[in-house]
């Protein structure tokens, strides 16, 4: 098992709050996917950007950090659109 001496901030939106006040109807399973999804691609794109930061070489750590990138996209999309 690796051990990374980084960590990861990740933002402490409560879905669930946010799905009620913007979202009507959306059923409990739903909101929880969403929020089991953003959560998978923030600590993705946290192990990425910890990934990135250990390789010397140049074409992957610039991989690693797109993917990175990506992957924090993505949370945030799902954010937004709630």
């Amino acid at each position: 098992m690796h051990r990374f001496p980084f960590l990861c901030k990740t933002s402490n939106i409560t879905l669930q709050e946010r799905g009620k006040k913007t979202m009507t109807g959306i059923k409990q399973s739903e909101l929880n996917w969403i929020r089991e999804s953003v959560s998978g691609h923030q600590m993705m794109s946290c192990k990425l950007a910890g990934y990135a930061d250990q390789v010397n070489d140049p074409q992957i750590k610039q991989m690693f950090s797109k993917a990175s990138t990506d992957a924090k996209s993505a949370a945030q999309k799902l954010i937004q659109m709630l």
